[in-house]
């Protein structure tokens, strides 16, 4: 089957192409990933606080309504809409080339399937670095979200890092997510692309 060809052995085979994929779309974006999810930490944090310093004073619930909001929300979404930027447009335009030059014609000649060798690979790893980049980039925008609220308002880090709110519902809806958008990135920009 099509899962079966990507564990053949040769360079040019579509295992090779699943791990230069993997390279492309997950290490090639890490950077991009904390550097952006970081930031975003830092500034919801900030703004968080600087709106309770106004009303309550009271820092307590900070850390883990921030927890639950990135856990469910901005950790997964976050990082699909970065992938789907940086990711998504390079797919469509690659493949886009290929059509153009008539390689995908070439690649039905030879007898392969264009889908198994071209959109799968990209499938698989986009779902597999999806899940790990969401939860680093999670992870990131929680740690700068603590360290902003630790320096900026002398918030406890015992009192922000406190995941005792968190359920398995929150993790199973951030990987569903991630899933999701996981599948939908190499997809959609395979479809425009081909």
């Amino acid at each position: 089957g099509t899962i079966a060809g990507l564990f053949r052995r040769g360079r040019n085979s579509p295992r090779g192409e699943l791990a230069r994929q993997m390279y492309q779309i997950g290490n090639k974006s890490l950077v991009f990933i904390i550097v952006t999810l970081g930031f975003i930490g830092m500034v919801m944090t900030y703004e968080a606080c600087m709106q309770l310093a106004r009303v309550t004073g009271d820092y307590s619930q900070v850390g883990m309504q921030f927890l639950r909001l990135i856990i469910s929300d901005f950790g997964p979404t976050l990082t699909a809409l970065m992938l789907a930027t940086r990711v998504g447009a390079g797919i469509a335009a690659e493949i886009g080339s290929m059509k153009v030059t008539e390689q995908i014609d070439a690649l039905r000649m030879s007898g392969v399937l264009p889908i198994d060798y071209l959109i799968v690979p990209r499938f698989v790893a986009s779902l597999i670095m999806t899940f790990m980049l969401s939860i680093l980039g999670a992870t990131v925008m929680y740690a700068a979200g603590g360290l902003t609220a630790q320096y900026s308002f002398g918030v406890n880090p015992n009192t922000f890092f406190d995941i005792s709110q968190i359920r398995p519902r929150h993790v199973i809806l951030m990987l569903a997510k991630a899933g999701s958008y996981g599948a939908a990135i190499p997809v959609v920009a395979g479809f425009c692309g081909l």
